[in-house]
């Protein structure tokens, strides 16, 4: 289970025997880690199941609006399976209630559910970009979680897993409805980040950025705002209404029209110009997206003028 400074989770039994839980569904559990502030700290744990983390101040009535709003404030992070995340020292002067939701792929595979489960963009944000919960936000997370553990400590029966995946589902889409909440509290600067995204796109492709470092990515610009690719990718497309995938490849056409149409360089210079390693790989992206190969479109351009 452990290795270095790594240590991993298989399965909800390994984490349920690491933390002495005697709960008794293997596909989902809800574990207090309160009393366990400084277990995992500085170790990067890797599970292979989903988990979703609460934490919040104890006594969070009696804390100031800047602590709530700063160093206290309460979190929801969601790790899908197979991410990898490390367990930070918690700030001094402020205890704080830890708990955990984990639910197996197995519990949802095959399901509707389980096939729509990348919806919840979320599950790909740095914990950094946690759910910050208002106070209201927060009791209702809590309450859910405190039903699937009255559900867990129930006699099981037919009905069980049905009731556990409504409430899992249920929390999942609060965080939906949460984090809409958030990204419009912090509109000016995710406003911000989307304008300096439209401008960045423009000088990688017409400045020969493309020809060495390749195909504009997602990540790539998500670097330079300081922020994850999947965190990234929802303010675009909240700020300007675009799927940022699909806008990349819309400026690459776009470049591409223009330097078809303006010059007589190759075809494969125009795709090593805009990162494209292979040409065909340019020559299908161009024909998918215009609706003609490129050499086509040169031609019908020049019939034109």
């Amino acid at each position: 289970m452990e290795k270095g400074s790594t240590i991993s989770f298989d399965t909800i039994e390994d984490l349920k025997h690491f933390f002495k839980s005697d709960t008794k569904n293997h596909l989902v559990s809800v574990l207090n880690l309160t009393s366990q502030p400084m277990v995992l700290v500085g170790m990067d744990v890797v599970a292979g199941f989903y988990s979703i983390f609460l934490r919040y101040p104890k006594n969070l009535e009696k804390l100031s609006q800047e602590v709530k709003e700063g160093v206290g404030a309460p979190t929801v992070t969601v790790i899908p399976p197979g991410r990898s995340v490390r367990r930070k020292t918690p700030p001094q002067g402020i205890e704080f209630n830890n708990l955990v939701l984990a639910f197996s792929p197995t519990l949802i595979k095959g399901s509707t559910f389980g096939r729509h489960i990348s919806e919840y963009t979320f599950m790909q944000y740095d914990v950094e970009e946690s759910l910050y919960p208002t106070d209201e936000e927060l009791d209702k997370v809590k309450s859910i979680f405190r039903r699937v553990d009255d559900e867990l400590h129930h006699e099981e029966d037919r009905n069980t897993l049905h009731i556990l995946t409504d409430q899992i589902k249920l929390v999942l889409d609060h965080c939906l409805r949460f984090y809409d909440r958030q990204f419009a509290t912090r509109h000016s600067q995710n406003y911000q980040i989307a304008q300096e995204f439209l401008q960045n796109i423009n000088l990688y492709l017409n400045s020969g950025m493309a020809k060495k470092m390749g195909v504009p990515s997602i990540s790539y610009f998500a670097d330079l705002s300081h922020t994850s690719p999947g965190y990234f990718s929802d303010i675009i497309k909240k700020e300007t209404g675009v799927n940022i995938k699909k806008y990349l490849q819309y400026k690459i056409i776009e470049a591409a029209k223009q330097m078809l149409s303006a010059t007589d360089k190759p075809i494969n210079e125009i795709a090593e110009w805009l990162g494209f390693k292979y040409p065909q790989h340019f020559t299908r992206l161009f024909k998918h997206e215009a609706g003609m190969s490129p050499r086509d479109f040169r031609k019908q351009i020049k019939k034109e003028q």
